[in-house]
């Protein structure tokens, strides 16, 4: 009787919710990140171990990484290598993190901001590349951000208010008790 119509609608409703999930990630998304380091790390010839290396033993970059400091800040010139240097650090920390180990509790999120590109060199896309990463190894974290996108559609993500919509997205999101 009624158990077979029950599973079959809940498995519609189901697969509608994942359809809408998937939506708003595709909206959400302006560039994969992972993409971007792959081809950062071809255009400029490869990495090179030698090149970030001397991070992994920086007293800074151990504070940061064992979670004695909320911020790692790397600066410089450009063309100081800080981009290979990061990328080199994500090879690095990639390993134990939900990016390369679905069974892994830690999420690690980055964005390359390249000046000559219109698409990716913004606070907002830095946002929206930030928080695709973390959603994309923690997909329960899509709730923070569809209560306002199922209102708004991909507008969310790009009209004038997307900065402060997509900030009070991220604030939400890293303060998810999941996390």
């Amino acid at each position: 009787g009624a158990c077979p119509f029950s599973i079959s609608s809940n498995l519609s409703r189901s697969s509608d919710s994942q359809d809408k999930n998937d939506r708003c990630l595709a909206d959400l998304r302006v560039t994969n990140p992972r993409d971007d380091k792959t081809r950062i790390e071809q255009t400029k010839g490869g990495l090179l171990k030698d090149s970030y290396c001397w991070i992994l033993s920086n007293a800074d970059f151990l504070r940061w990484r064992h979670d004695e400091s909320r911020l790692l800040w790397i600066k410089g010139d450009p063309g100081k290598g800080k981009t290979m240097l990061l990328c080199g650090a994500i090879d690095e920390l990639s390993p134990a993190t939900r990016l390369r180990d679905k069974q892994a509790t830690t999420l690690l999120s980055y964005f390359f901001c390249q000046a000559a590109d219109s698409r990716i060199n913004n606070a907002t896309a830095v946002l929206r590349g930030l928080i695709y990463l973390l959603v994309d190894q923690q997909p329960s974290l899509i709730s923070h951000i569809r209560d306002s996108y199922d209102h708004a559609g991909g507008k969310l993500f790009e009209d004038v208010n997307a900065w402060w919509a997509l900030s009070d997205i991220f604030d939400r999101i890293i303060q998810d008790p999941s996390l």
